[in-house]
């Protein structure tokens, strides 16, 4: 099968807007040519970094240095992405006044090292739990990607169509791109969402989809808010070769001031390896472990199902 083949491609790009993100332009040409608003000799070239070394946050309209940000990770695993953020407001004493609550949003942005290949990552979260330190002022917050309506309770009936189209009908309906692997499902039936969620329901739907007998489906949200239907088997089924990337360095080369070559270009094979010369690239890992479940899931299912049909003739 080939890479085309397996590919999953936009349907339906998305329409939601995040949040304002700005700061003054201090990396661009016409930046250059303007007056100055910073001391002579002081490193002005924010914009021009924001992003590519330390992520940028922003609660609300709260931001944080580098230098508050104790930790941030997220979690692009599961159905829809997640954040855990970790911040130090001792010194700035931000949310003395501001302290986030119901509805409130972490704005986070990511720039890539390889611009020209990559695109950059721009998110908002929902805020779902905060835990904080009264002693040392130091703030955990937990998020789950912003989704105007997904999470909302529904009473909706769809008419009688195919999964394919009943998911990318609530794609319309909430602002999320469509994408996917296969072009149709063939299981047309009316549907029923009985004071569920969007979530819910794509989760039941996708499911009990079907397209033939060699396929099997799931669903999830990309960083770019795209809801993805996945027919797994084709993605199983793969050439035995490895796709050609480009090789990015963990600092970016233009940002590099000992890195005389110019942007990310040199092609490899995406093979990760933790050896020594992969080392400050993105094919470079620290560690891996070997992970099971089959013990638990066949507890749950045993290893073959046998199914029964009664059929009736009149």
């Amino acid at each position: 099968m080939s890479n085309i083949e397996r590919s999953i491609v936009s349907i339906v790009d998305p329409t939601i807007e995040t949040d304002l993100l700005a700061m003054e332009d201090t990396g661009s040409k016409e930046a250059d040519e303007k007056p100055k608003s910073t001391p002579e000799g002081a490193n002005a070239d924010d914009s021009a970094r924001a992003g590519a070394l330390v992520p940028v946050i922003v609660i609300n309209t709260t931001s944080f240095r580098d230098d508050e940000i104790i930790y941030m990770a997220t979690d692009f695993s599961g159905k829809i992405p997640t954040i855990n953020v970790s911040v130090d407001d001792s010194k700035g004493n931000k949310f003395a006044l501001e302290f986030p609550t119901d509805g409130d949003v972490i704005s986070l942005y990511m720039r890539p090292p390889d611009t020209e290949n990559l695109r950059p990552i721009r998110i908002d979260f929902d805020i779902v739990s905060i835990k904080s330190d009264s002693e040392s002022m130091q703030y955990g917050i937990n998020g789950i990607m912003k989704v105007p309506g997904f999470f909302a309770e529904k009473c909706e009936s769809f008419a009688e169509d195919t999964t394919f189209e009943q998911v990318k009908s609530i794609c319309s309906n909430t602002g999320l791109g469509f994408a996917s692997n296969v072009t149709e499902t063939i299981d047309p039936m009316p549907r029923l969402c009985a004071f569920d969620t969007y979530s819910e329901f794509v989760d039941k739907a996708v499911a009990y989809s079907y397209k033939d007998d060699d396929s099997f489906f799931t669903w999830y949200i990309d960083p770019y808010y795209y809801l993805c239907l996945v027919n797994i088997n084709s993605q199983f089924d793969l050439e035995d070769t490895a796709d050609q990337i480009n090789v990015s360095q963990s600092v970016p080369s233009g940002m590099d001031p000992n890195n005389t070559g110019s942007a990310d270009t040199q092609k490899a094979a995406l093979i990760l390896s933790n050896q020594p010369g992969k080392e400050g690239t993105n094919l470079f890992i620290t560690s891996y472990s070997l992970l099971q479940n089959t013990g638990t899931i066949w507890k749950k299912n045993g290893y073959i199902k046998n199914t029964f049909m009664c059929l009736s003739f009149q």
